[in-house]
């Protein structure tokens, strides 16, 4: 898949603070704008804290970058998979692959 960033996996004795309060927000059952908002004010409190640059703003970005990576990988992926599998593959990509020398 190209370049990957790392996910941040944090040891189990540093998540039980963070876990108690991610816990109450998922038992608000939050909608998409109500989650984008929780996201978009822990991320400007990061810059806020460590400075408006480049490198922070990057930074920032970057954990945006890390999380959808990660989700893409342990849910996207494995679930578009089953559906091609069960439902059939699109020719277009068969077509393709065979030209590049691909998987099918």
């Amino acid at each position: 898949m190209g370049f990957q960033l790392p996910m941040p996996y944090i040891r189990p004795n540093e998540r039980a603070a963070i876990d108690e309060l991610v816990n109450e927000l998922c038992g608000l059952k939050l909608e998409p704008g109500s989650i984008n908002y929780v996201m978009t004010r822990i991320i400007v409190d990061y810059v806020k804290r460590n400075g408006l640059s480049y490198n922070v703003l990057a930074t920032a970005l970057s954990i945006f970058e890390a999380a959808k990576l990660e989700y893409v990988d342990r849910l996207m992926k494995p679930y578009e998979e089953k559906k091609r599998i069960g439902n059939g593959d699109v020719l277009e990509y068969i077509e393709q692959e065979i030209k590049i020398g691909g998987m099918s």
